[in-house]
């Protein structure tokens, strides 16, 4: 269809910003009138109106004429636009999609709810076979102890805790033996604490932490901030930071043991903290009693300085243990134990343990007795009988159910991997996102992962680049260029931390939101590309662009959500990249109608020529471009290449025999069917930190490997060497090597070229070179471009040409160079010391030239294309 046939293209590029225009004026603004709102408010809706509606009868009136003045039309619907545009970014809002901190609060109060919910359910005290009231339908007593403030009472249940803490202005020390029910007890308290603040704003929002993740002289306030926002995103640092500093944050921290020769400077800086935060809402601190008495007597520090009370967990007495037993059906254990009342008999005091040895001893006559030697060796004898313990209950948990996959040995081995792994790092959980390639080990592996890396992620970058740039400058040649320059991109980019993407928001506020940020950015970069290349052209491609880089920033981040299967934060990132790829399309499929329309109209409002027949530039050449934009676009703004650096690092762990190639799946199995970890959505954690120390004590100790640093030096000779071996399009020129073999190198021929070597090497005779000519142009106008050419003659030697035949020094080199054929004859001529002569064709004849050794930029190696002449270029 003829557009110009109807109107002529200034016409209907005026007509459509009127009609922008009258929609502000007459449907927009109007709307937006608030006669109660401040006058400031008022001024600004009246003053749009008039931007709009001024050029909006100025363009009526230049569309009733026939023939209205062109650079008018054009300048007017340049600004009609522009004032269009940003009343429609202003005014245009819809709903706000403002997140307020009373917002952030709720959503942060129902994941804890389901995260502690599920951590008591799967507690010990909720997994009791047989379980006797605590806070019913609850499982067996835990007895607390209550100190402080010259107090010292017995605690019968929850309640009663509930109520010390208050009494205690939420600053309450928690001690007790492993296995004791300290870490229960925090997440029972944390539950209950979360309902409160749920029912009453006022009330702080508790959250745990494990303190095990703390360094020596780091600032408490700056590490929980951190924490809460690291394990909660997209939560805001700012906001967490906003909410310990005003006391609505509650900080329960857990694992104050596990900081071992930290321990003693972690409670310096807690008391510190406490005294110095004036509005902190509470603390909670966990810690086995004997190490947390070790320090007060090593280094002269205790905790009951700054927190009010302490509690001490108390051990279960002989009536609960015997009842315990009788009711799990192990009344035969009762018997056994008592046997040994320094060794078993004492383990069964601990909640965690007596569980234990109901799971471990289903049968009489499992638990072989052995005495302590003496008496003096009754901790060294309690020690080795909860040794033994956790050993026959990791036994029998292996071989407790069977799977096709997973056979005892091999989940051995991988949970072995993962005991230590945690233990190295101090780490009390496990999410498989957020593994990271310090797990390999070794720097050697490190290496291998960060290459395999580069390769993968350079490869799809560089195939989805390669086909949009192909489509405009030869798809061979762009397929090429893309592959080398991904290439050298992933093996460039840093490849060290992997984040997982966070996840999207597609409510309808934040799409609105979004699209209103992208037509601000849209219009700024309009503007300073219109002013390179054109005002309309530039401001349809920044509004494209803006448009698309608007939603995609906009629409990441969202709702604080808790992970509720192993590997979401995976799976949300490949749900992101997808999404963001597929809204992005419509605006990729437009900028390539736009860049069609700004190369082939010759005016830059000029429809009538636009032409959509072109090979290059059709519709499938669209389709195609809008694709591969869309997916590179959903691929790296959407941190796809989180998702290349993951399956990269599972990949080389499956190959250590580390993992099994679904880990999901096997850590599932472990928890739900072996009950060896607890799982929490997608989190993982031992049953217990005992059993966790004990799996990984055969294995010592090793210090984190860092991903080794490259060198500065490494990343330049990367990009040096890669971009010298790009393919570039080269002049056509024919040259016979030898009597039967012509070879012909045309301008789409795509050639590897040595551009940095063969500087420091020696020419040689036959070398086919690109090199810096003189050359004449239409106009005999002298001008330089790089051409190709063929050496055949070198520094010092006396050169001739007779008939067509080569003579060097007065020797003839017969017919090997027979394109002199088409060259005349050359009278013999001693070439300078520091000058090469070279043959080149001009036109449909071969002529010479003399090169100087810095003229001659490249030699030709290998041409790739096009396949049918593919193979080495040979003299």
């Amino acid at each position: 269809m003829d557009f110009g046939s109807i109107l002529s293209p200034e016409k209907w590029w005026l007509a459509a910003v009127t009609l922008l225009l009258g929609i502000n004026t007459g449907l927009i603004l109007p709307a937006q009138f608030d006669p109660s709102a401040a006058m400031r408010r008022k001024l600004a809706v009246i003053g749009m109106a008039i931007l709009n509606g001024i050029p909006a009868l100025l363009a009526g009136v230049l569309l009733s004429q026939e023939q209205p003045n062109s650079q008018l039309c054009q300048a007017l619907t340049i600004g009609g636009a522009i004032v269009g545009v940003a009343t429609l970014a202003i005014f245009f809002r819809g709903p706000k999609a403002v997140v307020t901190a009373h917002d952030r609060r709720s959503e942060l109060l129902g994941v804890l709810r389901e995260e502690y919910g599920q951590r008591e359910r799967d507690s010990v005290l909720g997994n009791s076979a047989a379980p006797v009231p605590l806070e019913p339908p609850r499982s067996r007593p835990l007895v607390y102890k209550l100190l402080g403030l010259g107090q010292e009472r017995s605690l019968s249940g929850l309640n009663d805790l509930l109520t010390a803490f208050d009494e205690a202005q939420r600053q309450v020390l928690i001690l007790g033996e492993p296995g004791a029910g300290k870490t229960t007890l925090l997440v029972a308290l944390a539950n209950r604490l979360v309902q409160r603040a749920i029912e009453d704003d006022r009330e702080p929002i508790p959250v745990i932490l494990e303190l095990s993740a703390w360094r020596a002289g780091e600032s408490l306030t700056d590490w929980v901030v951190a924490e809460v926002a690291e394990r909660y995103r997209p939560l805001p640092a700012a906001q967490v930071a906003d909410w310990l500093a005003t006391g609505q944050l509650l900080p329960l921290l857990d694992g104050l043991d596990e900081l071992k020769d930290r321990q003693g400077a972690a409670m310096v800086a807690i008391n510190e903290w406490v005294s110095q935060s004036l509005k902190l809402a509470g603390v909670v601190v966990c810690c086995r009693r004997a190490e947390y008495e070790a320090v007060v007597a090593a280094e002269n520090v205790t905790l009951e300085e700054r927190l009010n009370k302490r509690i001490e967990l108390q051990p279960l007495d002989e009536a609960t243990i015997r009842a315990h037993l009788h009711d799990c059906e192990r009344d035969f254990l009762w018997a056994e134990i008592q046997q040994d009342r320094a060794g078993f008999r004492k383990l069964a005091e601990s909640p965690l343990l007596l569980d234990l040895m109901v799971a471990a001893y289903d049968q009489p006559g499992k638990w072989q007795l052995e005495l302590p030697r003496n008496s003096h060796d009754l901790e060294t004898h309690y020690l080795d009988c909860r040794d033994r313990l956790l050993d026959d209950y990791f036994e029998a948990k292996l071989h407790s159910v069977a799977h096709p996959k997973y056979k005892p040995a091999d989940t051995r081995r991988y949970l072995e991997w993962l005991a230590r792994s945690m233990r190295d790092r101090n780490q009390t959980e496990f999410l498989i996102e957020y593994i990271q390639p310090d797990l390999l080990g070794d720097r050697r592996s490190m290496r291998r992962y960060r290459l395999i890396f580069g390769l993968i992620f350079g490869l799809i970058f560089g195939l989805i680049f390669g086909l949009i740039f192909g489509l405009i400058v030869g798809l061979i040649f762009g397929l090429i260029f893309g592959l080398i320059f991904g290439l050298i991109f992933g093996l460039i980019v840093e490849s060290d931390a992997i984040q997982p993407t966070e996840s999207i928001d597609l409510s309808p506020q934040n799409i609105r939101s979004a699209l209103r940020q992208g037509l601000i950015y849209g219009l700024i970069v309009g503007l300073i590309v219109g002013l390179i290349v054109g005002l309309i052209v530039g401001l349809i491609f920044g509004l494209i662009v803006g448009l698309i880089f608007g939603l995609i920033l906009g629409l990441r981040g969202g709702r604080v959500r808790r992970r509720t299967r192993p590997n979401e934060g995976m799976i949300q990132g490949i749900r992101s990249a997808l999404i963001l790829g597929f809204i992005s399309w419509p605006g990729c499929l437009v900028l390539w109608f736009s860049l069609i329309w700004s190369r082939y109209t010759s005016s830059a409002l000029d429809l009538s020529n636009l032409n959509l027949d072109n090979t290059n530039f059709g519709l499938a050449a669209g389709l195609i471009f809008a694709t591969g934009l869309a997916a590179l676009f959903g691929f790296y703004i959407a941190d796809g290449y989180v998702l290349v650096q993951h399956g990269c690092l599972r990949w080389l762990l499956e190959r250590q025999q580390a993992i099994p190639r679904n880990y999901g799946e096997f850590l599932v199995f472990v928890a739900d069917d072996l009950q060896l970890l607890k799982r929490s959505g997608g989190q993982f954690r031992f049953y217990h930190d005992l059993l966790r120390e004990r799996i990984a004590h055969p294995f010592p100790r090793q210090p984190i490997v860092e991903m080794p640093t490259r060198p500065r030096w490494q990343t330049a000779l990367i990009a040096t060497v890669g971009l010298s071996l790009l393919g570039v399009s080269a002049s056509s020129l024919e040259l016979s090597l030898s009597q039967n073999n012509y070879f012909l190198i045309q301008p789409q021929d795509v050639i590897w070229q040595d551009q940095i070597f063969y500087r420091f090497q020696s020419k040689k005779r036959s070398d086919l070179v690109r090199a810096w000519m003189r050359s004449l142009d239409q106009k005999n106008r002298f001008f330089y471009r790089y051409d190709t050419a063929q050496i055949i003659g070198l520094p010092g030697e006396t050169i001739a040409v007779k008939q067509g035949k080569l003579l060097v020094n007065d020797v003839a080199y017969g017919d090997r160079y027979s394109a002199l054929k088409f060259a005349k004859d050359l009278q013999p001529k001693r070439l300078p010391g520091d000058r090469y002569l070279a043959i080149r064709q001009i036109d449909n004849r071969v002529d010479y030239i003399l090169l100087a050794p810095e003229d001659i930029q490249a030699k030709m190696l290998f041409r790739i294309y096009p396949f049918d002449r593919f193979g080495p270029i040979e003299p």
